[in-house]
């Protein structure tokens, strides 16, 4: 299988072309102003990763479960203990909630 027919195959197509998360994190770094800590959650990596340089989405599911992140995320700084409490629920990172709910 060619790696064009593997990426379609995609659903939520991030849009980093050869730079990776690594070169991505390295751009984020790289911005006046900006402070990047070393433990940034990989569910804003992937928000950012399927951004366009328009800052629009690819397509709607992608939109969903960004809009999804974005949520939890909120909820996460409004509500400190929301992912101190024991439930399985609230264990499960982030990206997983937001995808897979």
């Amino acid at each position: 299988m060619l790696q064009s027919e593997r990426r379609s195959n995609n659903e939520y197509n991030h849009r980093l072309s050869r730079k990776g998360y690594q070169g991505l994190l390295e751009e984020l770094r790289k911005k006046p102003g900006a402070s990047v800590d070393k433990d940034i959650d990989r569910s804003d990596l992937w928000v950012l990763a399927r951004k366009g340089k328009d800052g629009e989405f690819l397509n709607d599911a992608t939109r969903e479960v960004a809009q999804n992140i974005v949520s939890i995320n909120s909820l996460r700084i409004i509500l400190p203990h929301y992912t101190s409490q024991p439930a399985v629920a609230q264990l499960r990172p982030i990206l997983q909630r937001a995808v897979y709910t």
